[in-house]
């Protein structure tokens, strides 16, 4: 990952951000369901955890801990998209590494302007070589004070 465009973006965002930040990386339903190997994505995002002051969180070891059957039920059965089933898996994980920079407790009334900023990113859109395309940083969770965030 090093000397991509992704690496570049997470790299600036992180370094401009004043609170803690995890990236977590939401695999394809291919690396989920085993038809495809995760090894060089998690190389390339953990070489970014390396370089950068934030963990980075693979979802993809919360999913693959389903049994195979479970797995396959995480999209739909006649396209790509995540079940509500999976984004609970996704939610559950998140909130277990989210918690403890929030002083070990997640809620509803955390002060946004100091709850920590969880940036996903889907696979999809790392591409082989590294880069990312438009939709490459699927949701930001804060950026700064002066920005708006797409999510």
């Amino acid at each position: 990952m090093a000397g991509s465009m992704l690496h570049a973006i997470l790299k600036k965002w992180v370094s401009e951000l004043e609170v803690p930040v995890v990236i977590a990386v939401i695999p394809l339903y291919q690396y989920v369901e085993e038809t495809a190997s995760y090894k060089d994505i998690r190389r390339r995002f953990d070489e970014l955890a390396q370089s950068i002051d934030a963990p980075v969180y693979h979802v993809i070891d919360d999913m693959q801990r389903e049994p195979a059957e479970t797995r396959r039920q995480l999209r739909f059965r006649i396209d790509c998209h995540l079940t509500p089933n999976a984004h609970k898996i996704i939610g559950q994980a998140l909130a277990k590494v989210v918690a403890p920079l929030l002083g070990g407790a997640a809620t509803r009334d955390t002060d946004p302007v100091s709850a920590p900023a969880v940036v996903t990113v889907d696979t999809w859109q790392a591409t082989r070589d590294g880069t990312a395309g438009k939709q490459g940083i699927v949701a930001a969770g804060r950026a700064s004070p002066s920005e708006s965030v797409g999510t």
